[in-house]
């Protein structure tokens, strides 16, 4: 029904579209992501890292041939799992493994990204699992006809590593203490999980007691922190002994029972992400909105297998065991429990104690029916409040988007930008986590430590302040040369609107639909957006009877002197991360080592009633709060969390003074979330117009002889640029952005020259075996190439490696027959695309890459021309 607002009829909220005409049934969807099958992996990349920092990703069409999988079945130190396969890889190289047997609940852990540890030509591999595995009965084997093993690389050319010290003894060991010095500020905070090579010793014994996968027990300096060894030694060791790493927990799997996919950071470090994102980033037009929906639940939940309770009176300790891992490392999380048949059991909890992975324990509220439960037919245990670590959905990227946010205390609709340029211009060289601003840098005025800033494109965690003209941050800068001539850096802010405040509906009971959400139970989320740089921005929930309810306007216009925004082109994007970014301060005070109360700059509305914080490297926990200030201090207090079954207790520094203005960050976690989504739509209202363009295209010419029957000759390479700007390319860092246009792959010609010859042609995406820093790319903008204004590179020279046969994905095949030309359609293939966090090398560090190959199978084929045609959304 359309209704009257100041003297005009207007139609029903939903009946307009994002620039307020009214909604027609011309939208045309631009994603196809219901996950009936499986995670869709060629539309959508899983990544995880920790603060920022990644580590490991897996190498599609690497699959191992494997026989077996079997553990030794220890429980008190980490597993040691033996894949046998005759195609074993290097010590030292990284493998993902799923779809082990897991009916003793343990061999997760032994599922995931590991560094191989022991390599027996031909036979098998070894690794060592995150915790202990159950030996199945009957024998060691945990090897399915599901298991899946194939080999991973290491981001950023190798080079996303802990950045260790070269000096003799930055690695030391006595007993079981490890500990490491960095070159600089390594911003890892207690308990965050590694990853490392064996050590070689300048001095007494290190090897194989650093090798495995461990967790930082203390962060004693900026510059130095300790984890326990597996076996006890005396030695010392230089930073190019060995490698460390952020070590990933998280997963990312399908449900194949109702087609929705579950991820989680599945452990409780500070700052641990996981994140999926789709491939492509999909284009703004304007004149035109964007309506963004997905079914989507931020609480966990989780089957009950039993309940017991001490005695039947208020106050017995109730016991839960879950079916799955639960997700929370200590108390203080509350739960819900429901659909139990025993009278007392139903109803709302705080977590008393966390036993292992899949058992906690918590105190009655009212008196039980009996000391053991009858379950009901479904009963669930589910996660409904938690601090430290927030759930997010929506159209966003690193830099810039639109998200809802539940972090545990109170759901969000956040507005993400990258806008904001930092006073004066930045330096910093390739691997370097030290950036140096000009006399006119503001570091200290304009930043946080915590935020995150953008340079050339890649996104940065800044971890400490030492001035107004240098700070360091995380990861190591990944750009392709140092920057020595000055850049402009930009801060990431984030506008963030709480429940209580949002203007159209809360969403509480009080609004006008009237409706009360519950975040406990999938909700139907929806975004739209007009960008111009001055749109608005409406986000939306289903609410009664399953009606569209608009919860929040943000209108940009009248409000900015810049766009709200960086673009409007976004990509769809599910995310958790162990932080709170409502928790996040600058002291307004300085502190002494005995104060037992600080005051904060910001108010503490948002922060949980108790917690840890970390200043400097100092870990304080808190037991109330006031306006301004954290109360009931803990010096030098230690986070004690529960992972993989075993009870662990992490530590910083001693107390310490803390200047005014030192950043307040929460850092514990009383939950690791998951998240699950069902599908997920966009939706461009009035369609989506393809605009004209060029064709582009590279002219190759074979100047040798394809000799009959050979393995498949690589001809040339083509890529987008991994960065842009003012519509030059450039590899990563060398340009200000990152290259988020998409490549339509069009038609491929060839002829060839040979008798009777039969010329096999393939399109390989991602092909394993070859380095893409040592390829010659050049751009399709050169007179040569007609200057057309591209963004792709192609590359027909390199040095080292060669096609690892059977790797990437073949998107096409076409045979030539000689003398003749052959020409394939290919404008139906999905668009080739960039990474989440840009690279060098090829997807997923680095863009997709599409290596043209060629094959003669009945006689030597002496000479052959190729011509690729393309167009390009650059927009």
């Amino acid at each position: 029904m359309p209704f009257i607002i100041n003297n005009q009829t207007r139609p029903y909220d939903f009946g307009t579209d994002a620039i307020e005409r009214q909604r027609v049934s011309l939208g045309q969807s631009v994603i196809d992501a219901d996950f009936e099958y499986g995670l869709q992996a060629t539309k959508w990349q899983n990544y995880q890292e920790v603060r920022k920092t990644p580590s490991f990703y897996e190498i599609p069409g690497t699959d191992l041939v494997v026989t077996d999988v079997q553990t030794n079945g220890t429980t008190t130190t980490p597993s040691t799992i033996t894949v046998f396969t005759t195609t074993p890889p290097a010590v030292g190289t990284v493998v993902t493994v799923t779809g082990l047997a897991n009916s003793n609940k343990s061999a997760d852990r032994a599922e995931g990204f590991f560094l191989v540890t022991g390599s027996t030509p031909s036979t098998s591999f070894t690794y060592f699992a995150k915790g202990g595995t159950v030996a199945p009965t009957g024998g060691g084997s945990i090897f399915t006809a599901y298991t899946v093993v194939r080999r991973g690389g290491i981001f950023n050319n190798g080079q996303a590593k802990i950045q260790v010290a070269a000096s003799a003894g930055s690695v030391s060991q006595t007993g079981t203490t490890v500990t490491v010095t960095t070159t600089t500020n390594h911003g890892l905070m207690p308990g965050t999980p590694i990853a490392a090579t064996s050590w070689t010793a300048v001095s007494g014994t290190l090897g194989t007691s650093t090798q495995g996968n461990f967790f930082i027990d203390s962060v004693p300096t900026a510059t130095t922190f300790t984890f326990t060894s597996q076996s006890s030694v005396t030695g010392t060791g230089t930073g190019t002994g060995g490698s460390m790493y952020v070590q990933p927990y998280s997963y990312t799997v399908h449900r194949p029972f109702d087609g929705g996919v579950l991820m989680s950071p599945n452990q409780p470090a500070y700052g641990s992400n996981v994140c999926r994102q789709s491939k492509k980033v999909f284009r703004y037009q304007s004149g035109k909105g964007f309506l963004w929906s997905s079914g989507t639940l931020f609480c966990p939940n989780n089957d009950i297998v039993s309940l017991t309770a001490s005695s039947t009176s208020i106050g017995a300790t109730i016991t839960c065991v879950t079916d799955i891992a639960h997700g929370a490392p200590q108390q203080g999380a509350t739960i819900i429990i429901r659909g139990v048949t025993t009278s007392g059991y139903n109803g709302t909890y705080t977590i008393a104690s966390v036993t292992e992975s899949t058992t906690v324990t918590f105190l009655a509220t009212q008196a039980l029916g009996a000391t053991t439960a009858v379950l009901g037919d479904q009963p669930r245990f589910v996660m409904s409040s938690w601090h430290g670590s927030s759930v997010r959905a929506g159209i966003f990227e690193d830099q810039n988007g639109l998200f809802f946010e539940y972090d545990g205390q109170t759901l969000w609709v956040v507005k993400r930008s990258s806008t904001f340029q930092l006073a004066g211009l930045v330096s910093v060289n390739v691997n370097s986590q030290t950036l140096t601003g000009d006399a006119s840098a503001r570091f200290q005025d304009q930043l946080k430590v915590g935020q995150r800033i953008t340079i050339r494109g890649m996104t940065h965690t800044i971890t400490s302040i030492a001035s107004q003209t240098s700070l360091t941050f995380n990861p190591p800068f990944r750009g392709a040369s140092n920057i020595t001539t000055g850049v402009k850096a930009c801060k990431i802010i984030e506008v963030r609107y709480p429940q209580s405040e949002w203007n159209r509906d809360k969403m509480n009971g009080t609004g006008p639909s009237g409706y009360s959400v519950d975040l406990t139970r999938m909700q139907m989320l929806g975004i739209q957006y007009t960008w111009y740089g001055a749109g608005f921005v409406d986000f939306m929930m289903r609410g009664v009877n399953g009606a569209w309810t608009m919860i929040h306007r943000i209108a940009n216009n009248n409000v900015n002197d810049e766009a709200y925004m960086r673009t409007g082109n976004m990509p769809v994007r599910y995310e958790i991360v162990n932080e709170s970014n409502a928790a996040i301060s600058t002291l307004a005070g300085s502190m002494g080592t005995g104060d037992s109360t600080l005051t904060l700059i910001d108010t503490t509305t948002y922060w949980p009633t108790a917690g840890t914080v970390m200043i400097d490297q100092e870990l304080i926990s808190y037991t109330g709060k006031t306006a301004f200030t954290l109360t009931g201090l803990g010096r030098a207090a230690t986070l004690s969390y529960n992972i993989a079954d075993t009870n662990k207790t992490f530590s910083g520094s001693v107390a310490a003074t803390h200047a005014t203005g030192a950043s307040v960050n929460l850092v514990s976690c009383t939950c690791s979330p998951s998240l699950t989504h069902w599908g997920s739509a966009f939706i461009m209202d009035g369609q989506f117009d393809q605009d004209r363009g060029y064709f582009f295209n590279y002219q190759f010419n074979y100047p040798s002889t394809l000799t009959a029957g050979a393995a498949p000759t690589p001809l040339f390479f083509l890529r987008l640029s991994p960065s842009v700007s003012n519509g030059i390319v450039g590899d990563i860092g060398i340009r200000d952005l990152l290259n988020r246009a998409q490549l339509l792959l069009q038609k491929l010609d060839a002829t060839c020259v040979g008798a009777n010859g039969t010329l096999n042609i393939l399109g390989i995406l991602n092909p394993a075996g070859f380095d893409a820093t040592t390829f010659t790319w050049l751009p399709i903008n050169a007179v040569a190439q007609g200057g057309q204004p591209s963004f792709t590179q192609y590359a027909s020279g390199w040095s080292g490696g060669g096609y690892t046969a059977g790797s990437g994905e073949r998107i096409f095949s076409m045979f030539c027959i000689g003398n003749n030309q052959t020409t394939i359609d290919l404008s139906s293939l999905k668009e080739l695309s960039n990474t989440v966090i840009g690279g060098n090398r090829m997807y997923p560090d680095g863009p997709d890459t599409l290596m043209i190959a060629a094959s003669s199978l009945n006689q030597n084929i002496t000479t052959s021309s190729y011509n690729l045609y393309w167009s390009e959304a650059q927009a």
